[in-house]
Parts: structure tokens; sequence; C-alpha cells
């Protein structure tokens, strides 16, 4: 994978250099005369392999991440706000690709980390590797509260944190307020070992915005958890911003904020 993302960003080079030979030297003749009679037909099947090689590379124009945007068949994200580095993975199976009311959502099938879920060109979660979101963003706060008998979840609409509260033996219910059905909707159908969460007596599901939730819902929790998107975006900018901080504040007993 690392070697082909340093073809990709040599694309640039390569094209230049095939249409420099291709366009300027090869009709003036700069080989000299023995090249381009005696190699020509060779070259030109050399330069035919490089164009199919680099068919398959795509420059970015206005989408520069998601599907396809490094290579076909593969699904490149960016790590940073400046977009200055990227991942890239090997999509075995889209198994579904649609836009919700609030974002675009990805879930396909790779080789090596399983089934993935992406949004609005941002991998959320992985099959590999999610328990190691869920298990730090779930066990260290319950765990740091005395007596997390209440808590409440803002986001999280693949379920895998509310799977994990729920496995606490001291957590009585669990609220969840996720503003994107569709994002539970479909892990529902495609990530079935996060969305197990649902299945949980003691959690209550809310469907809206976190920030109006909490507004009505002033110090009845005694953790709250966000499973939201990067702080990067619309989503993670609002989820971060200090009215909803303050709204958190408030909506959480005296003992801890999360």
């Amino acid at each position: 994978m690392s070697s082909k993302f340093g073809i990709s960003t040599s694309t640039f080079g390569i094209k230049s250099f095939a249409s420099f030979i291709e366009n300027c030297l090869l009709p003036n003749n700069c080989f000299g005369q023995n090249f381009v009679f005696c190699s020509f037909y060779p070259f030109c099947y050399i330069m035919s392999t490089i164009k199919s090689i680099l068919a398959d590379y795509n420059v970015p124009t206005t989408t520069k991440f998601g599907l396809d945007s490094f290579k076909k068949g593969w699904y490149t994200e960016t790590g940073t706000n400046a977009g200055d580095q990227a991942m890239s993975v090997k999509v075995e199976k889209i198994l579904y690709q649609g836009k919700s009311k609030y974002q675009d959502i990805v879930v396909f099938e790779s080789a090596k980390w399983g089934r993935v879920l992406a949004l609005d060109n941002a991998v959320q979660l992985t099959e590999m590797d999610e328990f190691s979101w869920q298990e730090m963003a779930t066990y260290l706060p319950l765990n740091s509260h005395p007596n997390p008998k209440k808590v409440l979840v803002i986001g999280g609409g693949d379920g895998g944190t509310v799977r994990d509260i729920t496995k606490h033996p001291l957590v009585e219910s669990v609220t969840m307020c996720e503003i994107d059905e569709t994002v539970i909707e479909m892990s529902k159908k495609y990530l079935p070992f996060m969305a197990k969460g649902f299945d949980s007596p003691k959690l209550t599901l809310h469907i809206g915005d976190g920030v109006e939730f909490m507004k009505n819902h002033q110090n009845e929790f005694d953790v709250i958890i966000t499973d939201s998107t990067d702080p990067k975006g619309r989503g993670g900018t609002n989820n971060l911003s200090c009215a909803y901080l303050h709204r958190k504040k408030s909506s959480v007993t005296p003992f801890l904020l999360i």
C-alpha cells in the first residue's frame, strides 16, 4: 500500500516525463535515427504500459478524499485538518453508499481491516480495531466514577459505545441522543458486532440534536460521553463548541463531567 501511495504522489512527474518524450523528443528525433526506427515500437509498448498503470490513479479535483480519490477501488482519508497526509485502504466490496440528511455515509468491506464505516470522507471505525476506541471512551470515565448509574451518550450511532457501557455492572440506564437515524439503521444492518448495543434493555434512544436534548435534561446523568466525529467540519465544530460544553456541564451531576 505504501509503495502504491508513493507512485500516486509522483504521478505528475511520470506523466510530465512521458508527455515530454512522446510529444517533444520523439517528433524531433532527439534520440537519433537508430533509436526512432529501431526502438520506436518497443518504446510505444512501454509508454502504453505506463499509461495503463497510471489510468487507475485519479488525480483529485473537487473531491480530495473518499472512494476512488487516490486509486480506483481504494478508500482514502486524511488524518489532519490541513489534509497534508493521507491513508488509503483497498476496498473489497461496497456494502452501502448514500447520503443522509446530515452527511455522506459509506460502509465497505476491506481485506485487512474488515468492515469500515466512513462519514463525510472520514473513517469512523474499522472492525479490526474499533475496540481500542470504544473501551477507552467508556471504561475510563465509568471506572473513574464511584457510582455511574445513569449514563448519557451524545452521538455513537454505530452502537459500540452503548455496547461497552452496558457491560459495567453499576450502570442501570443508558440514554443515547443521536442526530442521524440513518447511521443507526446502517450499523444495525452492516455492523452487527457494534450495533448489538441497541439490543440492551438498559438503553433509551432519542433521535435529535444533543445540545437541544441537554437543554431539557439538567443534572440528570452521572456520566456523559460524547461519541462524535472529529473536531473538524460542520459536525465536529458544532459538537465541541463552547455552548455545547456549557450544556454538558449543566446536565451532569456534580461529581464528574466527561
